[in-house]
């Protein structure tokens, strides 16, 4: 893994300078003469920047709070479209930091901004967020309301991987509700969406519902078969969380399943370790690395354990700061 906080300095450092350079002389207006009118739209979008660049990093307090800032000017600026984005933005980044009830706050105003604006896509996927959210927060029924609108707000704009990604996200809490042949069902129809959207996002996340299902059944050959079509879409849409998660989901089922090839289990465990460090998620890493050394040992690979748990250990010394 290369360390990628070494990029973050001079990015850090360019943004910096361009904030002070369009905050110029202000609040010393004897040193320059007259003091010139912030820029606040361009100001706003510097910081959103800033924080895109934090995020991508993991630095998710960091991020959250360039975002803050970047929505006090951008509504200064009377800019609702950026300041909208900037919600939506925020309560994403919060909701994965595990602040839902903050969360919620931003992407309840982004919603009624994106409402307000017209802006059908932009508010099916806030819904979409918010839905997520719900069900962090306990609130099931809530998340379905959401998530229907967002349905039927991708019907209406003939967007299949949005419709395919509401019909999931029922799916999971019909299986959480014990619903398991409604749960199959959505799963069917949000599959063909998803295929017909050509979307991978959304291909990976209906198959990994489908995965968990057929695991929650005593299915274990089927759902590590369906893990790895997840992971295989995962892979192709770019998101390495999702990778992560259904290569090691993958691993336990074929352990439940009987597989006594060690050294497969190794490998997906070793695979979910790299791309959960490419999601910048050091302790998920580490748990996986630390499976993938306990296989290499069962088999007799005590040198390719050892190389595994370093990997572990590495990956916690280079988690990203706040």
């Amino acid at each position: 893994m290369t360390d990628d906080r070494l990029s973050w300095r001079p990015v850090d450092v360019a943004l910096a300078a361009a904030l002070a350079a369009l905050l110029g002389c202000i609040g010393t207006a004897s040193g320059c003469g007259s003091v010139p009118p912030v820029d606040h739209s361009t100001l706003g979008r510097r910081l959103a920047e800033q924080a895109e660049s934090a995020w991508r990093l993991g630095r998710y307090t960091t991020a959250a709070n360039r975002l803050a800032e970047a929505v006090r000017h951008l509504r200064a600026a009377d800019d609702l479209p950026a300041v909208a984005s900037a919600l939506h933005d925020r309560g994403v980044i919060l909701t994965v930091a595990g602040d839902c009830g903050s969360a919620q706050l931003d992407l309840a105003e982004s919603a009624v901004l994106h409402r307000r604006q017209g802006r059908r896509r932009e508010l099916a996927l806030n819904l979409l967020a918010m839905a997520r959210c719900d069900v962090d927060t306990g609130d099931p029924a809530i998340s379905r309301r959401h998530l229907d609108e967002a349905g039927a707000l991708g019907a209406a704009l003939n967007d299949g991987a949005i419709e395919a990604r509401a019909l999931a996200g029922r799916a999971a809490l019909q299986a959480a509700a014990g619903d398991t042949r409604g749960a199959r069902a959505s799963c069917a129809a949000a599959a063909k969406h998803a295929k017909a959207a050509r979307d991978p996002g959304s291909s990976a996340q209906v198959a990994h519902n489908i995965a968990r299902l057929d695991a929650r059944e005593g299915h274990h050959g089927a759902a590590a078969r369906g893990f790895l079509a997840a992971a295989a879409s995962y892979g192709e849409a770019g998101d390495h969380e999702g990778l992560a998660s259904a290569l090691g989901a993958a691993a336990v089922s074929l352990t439940a399943s009987g597989e006594v090839d060690a050294l497969r289990l190794a490998e997906l465990y070793q695979r979910a370790g790299h791309a959960a460090i490419a999601a910048l998620r050091p302790q998920w890493a580490a748990q996986h690395f630390a499976a993938a050394a306990s296989a290499y040992d069962r088999a007799g690979q005590p040198g390719l354990a050892e190389q595994c748990r370093q990997r572990g250990r590495v990956a916690l010394q280079r988690a990203p700061d706040p």
